[in-house]
């Protein structure tokens, strides 16, 4: 979409632009693509995907991973700062903005599914949920999952955190196609079966309807947490 919204922008007669900034999350291919074909008309292309979900967009509070001339980062602090709490010029070229957020939505959804499955079994052994998050959220094993989605939009069952399942395998779906078009870097294999069953999972969650929520009991059954059916252990393993 980024592409055709581009190459709508420099050819369109009498053009004007001379940089565009992109905050979308396209992929790192995408970008490069789109970075080019504004080059070839002598428009710059900033890649710079934003990062804080919906609360962070209404708060004015989002990450800015800024990939493009730091010029025009210099240039552009006012606008940037009108939406944004904190900024970062993370390279010069379309893709590297991408790549950061991309890795930082698989970290994310790492957090979710391990915290999920310690939730779980915390409460398989007779354990409060409420007891376990502030524990864990003053131990070492606090993450943004526990921090943030199970107090505020789990254990309060509003499942509210606006950002959807199938954007988040979007997201890995990315994460797997830039590293296999990249000779010599292969994930180790239990990422790679992780990051598989992410992608897969999602039409399952469509399916029922629910790609709304956040998914909460990761490939292990009937939903205690999130309310969202999900696929056994045993489908996971052998799909």
């Amino acid at each position: 979409v980024s592409c055709a919204v581009v190459a709508e922008i420099a050819n369109t007669p009498g053009c004007t632009v001379s940089v565009i900034v992109d905050l979308s999350t396209v992929g790192p291919q995408s970008a490069q693509d789109a970075g080019e074909i504004a080059a070839k008309s002598g428009i710059a292309y900033v890649d710079a995907p934003v990062s804080g979900g919906a609360a962070g967009a209404k708060a004015g509070s989002i990450t800015v991973m800024w990939a493009g001339p730091g010029l025009e980062y210099k240039r552009h602090q006012d606008v940037l700062n009108s939406f944004s709490k904190n900024q970062f010029h993370v390279g010069d070229k379309p893709g590297q903005g991408q790549t950061l957020k991309i890795l930082n939505n698989f970290l994310s959804a790492t957090a979710m599914a391990a915290t999920s499955e310690a939730m779980l079994f915390g409460l398989s052994q007779g354990l409060e949920m409420k007891t376990m998050l502030d524990v864990v959220n003053v131990s070492t094993g606090q993450n943004t999952a526990s921090a943030d989605k199970f107090p505020k939009r789990i254990l309060t069952e509003t499942y509210d955190a606006g950002f959807k399942s199938a954007l988040m395998a979007n997201s890995q779906q990315n994460l797997v196609q830039t590293r296999r078009s990249q000779s010599g870097l292969r994930f180790h294999a239990g990422v790679r079966f992780y990051s598989r069953q992410i992608i897969k999972l999602i039409p399952f969650i469509q399916q029922r309807k629910c790609a709304q929520y956040m998914w909460g009991r990761y490939f292990r059954g009937c939903v205690q947490v999130a309310h969202i059916e999900l696929i056994p252990v045993g489908d996971a393993q052998h799909s």
